[in-house]
């Protein structure tokens, strides 16, 4: 038998304890009484009596069974006062069971429980049976406690409190000095204490006792406590920079094109005061150099733009750029042989951005997951499939996939959209407590958001399979999913099932996609919500609900909306019918109901809505309404309920907030504007009833959020609840809308876009403005690293940990003595294997059970930002004749003959990765910027972003998409480079968009003599209307340089023709040639030969002999290299100091005088570098 862990428990209530056993059939019991008053006298007499070294066994009065057990347990034990017996029932086969036991301990005390098992095992606990209980609490001036009645949770006013506090301070000799301090103190009305900090001194370790005349006993300790601290204002950045670039990634050698604004964020000022002022515009590559540095003055805006060209052999990885001041630091220099310290200019960055530079290539094809297209239940098998298809629509046939499939439970929360979740998060207003205890509740209610400051975490996620396999010919793999084993383990919530798959085609290009397939319990659920947290007797309530299905699709229907008053019979919710109304949810899934409740009392919304299809589901909500003498006495709550009435305040309004506890007429410690785990000294509220309305203030300091903390205590348990109350910054955020004129252009066309900025209010808004129109593929290869402009400068927000410590969080486990022979578990600890149940609640609301799982699926998942591209690798395509598609040389679709006139296409050139870039543009009056610029050759989708910068800072952002294609396509499909003597294959894929089959003539030109065409120029194909066709051609790349290539598609109806540069390498290659030699004693020469290569470019090619009379030189010759080399991580630069160590260790050892080298600096210079230079960063030449 084995005694389970158990807490404390109220006095008069009847104290229960848990036991697991197996294979007995009778226990006996006996408690005896601990003298608590005389073991806590005993423990500070022995540390007062400072003994040489602390024996910590008895010290350790958190743990009152253990010092006890390793102590004199008989001196602190009183008689027996209650023996008992317990007949119980063992399972077969020898399995565990629990039970509970009720014991007859009614009056408050710690207990010496022991139980024996007839036959069997003792197992013992120090059950704790409480009265009166002590917490603390950090407060501005302190340690505060709060001794209170432990059943009802009354202030215990003018208790007595006994301070006992130690500390141990190192001496010499390892010895160490003990220190003690004693005073007392005494509750206030409200049974608080706040002791003066030069009493309770922090660095001591801490008991305090409280008692009363009426023989109440209580002790918490030992323990630390606070040091008095006073709350400070709302912690500001100081300083932040907001860094935009023209795009996210570049090619070395491209120009980086940049705006900056510098703002100090204030809620309760306007602050410019980096406007017009001189500052340093600095660019850091990834090793940290600075490669960038100009001096610059701010705008009015407290901005500053500009560009700089990437050099060609620029370092690839993420540069920094921002804003740098200048300071004067301290540096310690030598004059004439003495050194002294003198302040020198330093330029230090104060705020920064980001952009990537890589040597990329757009995405060529695109994976999806497309998960399948039918519901099935939760425990079949599903299938989901891979698909890989290039840009221009031919599936990758030649690939491998690695393909990972993992589950995780489905989080269900959802909650109407505000304004402000994006600083707050969604869900950020939610009224509505949870009361898991009211029947059906898992079923039709809503789960809180969770906060920030709980202390909570997802399950990890689950790999159900993983594996590797090639792509089919049709570019798709399907993946089985068995949710059987879900089924079995975890049927009480639904299921993310998330598929990634990387297909690495035959460029050995990686492309990454991802999706997931969801397992719900319920086809939809039903989201009910009110506009307000309570209401008043008469007033309107505005009831929203939501039908949603689990993938977040809105649910067409009708149904009924019912009010139902709400009585209770004991604790049991009994409902009555008030009124009910015809529903509908539009297309959107959303509905609206008005309703007034002319009474007083506690009510519950029911939303039912059915989906024609067979399902009918529920929504429900439940509120309180006041009236003049309702206070809640009759109803039930949570144990403690914290609502406010209203979504978002501002300042100069009153917080009315709500303040609910299920036990009647309850003390609530509310400590209001609590910030970092700190609070101020608390009102205290004496409940008339179950429920009443504080009122605060809201001040304009209060933006953008403030907390409340209440604390009581009721039943032998302390409650805790917190409420954030926002207060948004309205003044400081402005809208940005981006509207083209058109959705589509073609290549060469002129857009126009306008910008049209208005306030919160709909009003104009006048700020500086900044826009970008790049190609979105890019953020494929590198996500934009902007932040989002509103929460860069005001996400500033309070933070609070609530943190109550009691007398009635303490717990009790088994006790045992040493070598005991305790109760092993034999399954872990599921006394039934697993056959007892799990949680009700989580997942997409309702509880276990139900209608078995239903899987919803029919959605096509997409690898995120990848975007059609103009290039890609040669033999990526699907070839001609493999699509059916005729091909002639030189003649018409089918064979020859002349065919009709080709309409002379529009050569494009003007490829770009940024089509149009504004700095800096301010708005008119009526808050309107307009822009016009010729859309690029590229045929892809262009991003559209805007960002604003008003005074105040007054920030927006706003975003739109823009496509530019043509009826017909012509796609070179070319490497990013050739190198001499390659034979490659270009390509040329057509798209056919027009209405009607065409007959194409593709053909290509080549300038500059790079290239070798082998096969015919012109090639004719047929392509269907919405069709495609490759057009190959292969060629010798015979010189070096940078090529030009023409390629055209031309048919009697539209044409289109591309014109691309591709840089042709060198083929050649450093080469490396050692050879060694000995000149011997009577010797004057040796000789070396080596063969000049004849196939080379004299102009272009250099002979470069090195040479060293030893071994030991040569050693010495190849560190300079291994030194200086620009190694790209921190691991990477143990290839500088290894070698160096080796040498050193290697020429010791053949007795070379290290000093001698470096006298004689054998044919080598040891500061210099492997190609005769200084690094800049030394400065002058050593001496």
């Amino acid at each position: 038998m084995q005694i389970e862990s158990t807490s404390v428990q109220p006095a008069g209530k009847g104290a229960t304890l848990d036991i697991r056993y197996r294979n007995g059939n009778k226990a006996t019991f006996e408690a005896r009484p601990i003298k608590i008053d005389e073991l806590l006298t005993d423990v500070r007499k022995y540390i007062e009596s400072k003994p040489e070294q602390l024996d910590g066994v008895k010290l350790q009065i958190d743990n009152i069974g253990w010092m006890l057990i390793r102590n004199d347990e008989a001196k602190y034990l009183e008689k027996s006062v209650a023996k008992w017996e317990l007949d119980l029932k063992a399972p077969e086969n020898h399995f565990d069971a629990m039970t509970t036991v009720t014991t007859p301990l009614q009056k408050a005390g710690a207990y010496w429980v022991t139980a024996k098992m007839k036959d069997g095992n003792e197992a013992r606990i120090v059950l704790w049976v409480a009265d009166t209980a002590i917490s603390r609490k950090r407060v501005e001036d302190g340690t505060m406690y709060y001794v209170a009645d432990a059943v009802s949770g009354a202030p215990i006013a003018r208790a007595d409190l006994e301070f006992f506090g130690w500390r141990q301070e190192y001496r010499q000799n390892r010895n160490y000095e003990i220190f003690t301090n004693r005073f007392a103190g005494r509750t206030d009305a409200d049974g608080l204490s706040t002791p003066d900090p030069k009493d309770l001194i922090p660095q001591n370790q801490w008991i305090v006792i409280a008692r009363t005349k009426e023989g109440r006993l209580a002790y918490d300790g030992f323990m630390g406590v606070w040091n008095p601290e006073k709350l400070q204002p709302l912690d500001y950045s100081p300083l932040k920079v907001y860094s935009i670039t023209d795009r996210p990634v570049y090619r070395p050698g491209h120009a980086v094109k940049f705006r900056l604004w510098t703002r100090k964020p204030r809620f309760d000022a306007d602050d410019n005061s980096y406007a017009d002022k001189q500052c340093w515009v600095q660019i850091r590559n990834p090793k940290g150099d600075i490669v960038y540095e100009v001096e610059a003055k701010t705008d009015r805006w407290a901005g500053v733009d500009g560009e700089w060209t990437i050099p060609a052999d620029g370092t690839l990885g993420t540069y920094i750029i921002g804003i740098a001041e200048e300071v004067m630091v301290a540096v310690a220099v030598e004059e004439n042989g003495v050194t002294k310290v003198v302040n020198q200019p330093q330029r230090n960055m104060i705020g920064n951005g980001s952009f990537v530079v890589e040597e990329y290539r757009k995405p060529e094809y695109e994976v999806k997951i497309e998960a399948p297209d039918k519901p099935v239940k939760l425990g079949e098998k599903i299938q989901a499939k891979i698909i890989a298809k290039y840009y221009f629509g031919a599936p990758v046939t030649e690939a491998k996939v690695h393909y990972k499939v993992e589950r995780t439970k489905k989080d269900s929360r959802w909650y109407p959209i505000a304004r402000w979740d994006w600083l707050y998060s969604p869900g950020y207003w939610w009224f509505a407590p949870e009361y898991q205890w009211y029947p059906g509740f898992n079923r039709w209610g809503c789960m809180a958001p969770i906060r920030p400051w709980w202390n909570w975490s997802p399950d990890p996620p689950e790999i159900v399979v993983e594996g590797d396999a090639e792509i089919g010919e049709d570019g798709t793999f399907l993946v089985d999913i068995d949710t059987a084993a879900a089924l079995a383990s975890h049927s009480d919530s639904d299921h993310n099932y998330n598929i990634t798959a990387e297909v690495v085609d035959k460029s050995r290009r990686t492309i990454i996609g991802n999706g997931s397939v969801l397992v719900a319990r319920d086809p939809f659920k039903v989201f009910t919500w009110t506009d307000r947290g309570h209401y008043q007797t008469g007033d309107t309530v505005n009831v929203g609900f939501q039908a949603r299905t689990p993938d977040d699709k809105p649910v067409k229907g009708s149904g009924k909306a019912t009010l139902f008053s709400v009585k209770y019979e004991g604790d049991k919710p009994v409902e009555q019918e008030v009124q009910s109304w015809d529903v509908t949810t539009n297309d959107d899934g959303s509905g609206t109901l008005k309703m007034t409740v002319p009474v007083a009392g506690q009510f519950r919304i029911s939303v039912k809505i059915a989906d024609g299809e067979g399902h009918e589901m529920e929504g429900g909500y439940v509120l309180f309404v006041r009236g003049p003498a309702e206070n809640g006495g009759g109803y039930r709550f949570n144990d403690l309920e914290l609502i406010t009435e209203k979504q978002e305040y501002q300042p100069g309004e009153k917080v009315q907030l709500q303040i609910n506890t299920n036990k009647p007429d309850s003390t609530v410690l509310l400590f209001v504007r609590p910030m970092n785990g700190l609070c101020s000294k608390p009102i205290v509220l004496r409940m008339k009833g179950k429920s009443t309305v504080h009122e605060i203030s809201i001040e304009r300091t209060d933006m953008p959020n403030i907390f409340v903390e209440a604390v009581t205590i009721a039943d032998g348990e302390i409650h805790s609840e917190m409420r954030e109350i926002v207060v948004p910054p309205e003044q400081r955020i402005a809208n940005v809308e981006v509207l083209p004129s058109a959705n589509k252009y073609r290549p060469g066309e002129e857009a126009t876009v306008k910008l049209k900025l208005t306030d919160l209010n709909g009003k104009p808004f006048v700020g500086n403005t900044v826009l970008s129109v790049y190609d979105a593929s890019l953020e494929y290869i590198a996500a934009s690293s902007i932040p989002e402009i509103r929460s860069f400068f005001w996400n500033v927000r309070r933070y609070h940990q609530a943190s109550t410590y009691s007398t009635l969080q303490r717990g009790s486990g088994p006790v045992y003595r040493d070598n005991e022979i305790t109760m092993q578990l034999l399954f872990g600890n599921d006394p039934s294997m697993g056959g007892g149940g799990g949680m009700m609640g989580g997942g997409f609301g309702g509880g276990g059970g139900g209608r078995g799982g239903m899987m919803f699926k029919g959605r096509m998942m997409e690898a995120e930002g990848m975007m059609a591209a103009p290039a890609m690798a040669m033999d990526a395509a699907m070839p001609i004749e493999a699509s059916g598609l005729r091909v002639a040389a030189n003649g018409a679709p089918g064979g020859p003959g002349a065919g009709p006139v080709e309409v002379a296409p529009t050569l494009r050139s003007n490829f770009a990765d940024t089509a149009y870039w504004v700095a800096s543009s301010t708005a008119d009056e009526n808050g309107i910027v307009e822009v016009k610029f010729k859309v690029p050759d590229n045929l892809t989708t262009w991003k559209i972003k805007a960002w604003t910068m008003g005074d105040g800072t007054r920030v927006g952002s706003g975003t739109s998409d823009i496509i530019s294609s043509k009826d017909l396509i012509i796609r070179p499909q070319t490497p990013r480079f050739f190198t001499e003597r390659d034979q490659i294959v270009l390509s040329a894929v057509v798209h056919n968009y027009l209405a009607s089959e065409k007959s194409v003539k593709v053909v290509i030109e080549n300038e500059g003599g790079h290239l070798k065409l082998l096969d015919e120029a012109t090639q004719s194909v047929t392509i269907a209307a919405n069709g495609e066709a490759r057009v190959n051609w292969t060629v010798d790349v015979v010189a070096s340089g940078l090529t030009t290539i023409r390629m055209k598609a031309l048919t009697d109806e539209e044409s289109d023709a591309v014109e691309i540069k591709v840089p042709v390498q060198v083929h050649g290659m450093l080469k490396t040639e050692s050879f060694t030699g000995v000149i011997r004693p009577n010797g004057e020469k040796a000789l070396v030969e080596m063969r000049v290569p004849e196939e080379r470019i004299p102009a272009q090619s250099r002979l470069e002999i090195r040479y060293s009379p030893s071994l030991a030189g040569a050693m010495i010759d190849t560190l300079p290299y291994l030194l200086e080399y620009p190694y790209g991580c921190t691991e990477q630069t143990l290839n500088r100091f290894l070698p160096a160590v080796l040498t050193q260790r290697t020429l010791q050892k053949i007795g070379v005088n290290l000093a001698d080298v470096k006298k004689q600096r054998t044919n080598l210079d040891a500061q210099q570098t492997y190609r005769g230079k200084y690094p800049a960063h030394w400065g002058e030449k050593p001496q």
